[in-house]
């Protein structure tokens, strides 16, 4: 493993590529993340939790609060990301996680190396518990889930607002663009 802050990079003798790791996702990864992130949901049918808006914000600065909560986890093979997760939390004991791998590289270990690698951060940022984001529908994302030993503990709904009032904010909800 080799650090030069802001990334650090594992290269693993058990599968081929190496994981990048970054506190923001930079420039060099933000166009393979989304073409992961879009061949993932082509071809499973559902987004995983990592959509277009969620890979784009990680761009962002990270508030100092959550800093240490927060890590863009990227597996490389060649020149092609085919595997990442994204850590954040929110202020509290907890972070959460999601992950997607491509459809051709699944079950090699990326998946694995990646969750633990994410839950080696919530224990770097002390944290209490790592949340695993796992759409109801994806098979593979809760056998991974099972196999490094998590446990369900709930589910959550999302609700999606398809039209913003004029004003953006008008409701006080924190609406500030058309989803």
């Amino acid at each position: 493993q080799t650090c030069a802050l802001p990334i650090c990079l594992m290269i693993s003798a058990d599968r081929p590529g190496h994981l990048v790791t970054t506190a923001t996702l930079d420039a060099r990864y933000l166009p393979g993340v989304m073409a992961l992130v879009e061949r993932c949901a082509a071809h499973d049918g559902f987004d995983a939790g990592a959509d277009e808006g969620f890979v784009r914000a990680r761009s962002y600065p990270v508030p100092p609060e959550i800093v240490l909560q927060t890590a863009d986890l990227i597996w490389v093979v060649g020149d092609r990301v085919v595997g990442y997760a994204g850590t954040y939390g929110f202020g509290r004991n907890e972070i959460e996680v999601v992950a997607v791998v491509d459809p051709e590289w699944r079950r090699r270990g990326i998946g694995r190396a990646l969750i633990n690698e994410a839950i080696g951060v919530g224990h770097r940022a002390e944290v209490s518990r790592v949340l695993l984001v796992i759409p109801r529908f994806s098979v593979g994302g809760h056998a991974l889930s099972e196999r490094v030993g998590a446990q369900r503990s709930h589910s959550e709904a999302a609700m999606v607002l398809r039209d913003v009032p004029p004003g953006g904010d008008e409701l006080g909800m924190g609406l500030v663009g058309k989803i």
